[in-house]
């Protein structure tokens, strides 16, 4: 499962990341990012070292 983003942690993980990153943007009544998730997920799984990876709800 990938971190929730938050303007809390923004700034670290994203902003200020030493490689490079991936924000997928999504809401729970959005299919299109139903039928995304397992994609990022299974990408995320294999290049934990290459790139960072999180989610950021929106509304």
């Amino acid at each position: 499962m990938l971190e929730n983003i938050t303007s809390v942690n923004f700034k670290k993980n994203v902003l200020e990341a030493t490689k490079p990153v991936l924000v997928e943007v999504y809401t729970n009544s959005c299919p299109n990012c139903k039928v995304l998730e397992p994609t990022v997920e299974e990408t995320a799984k294999s290049n934990p070292t290459k790139f960072s990876f999180y989610k950021l709800g929106s509304r």
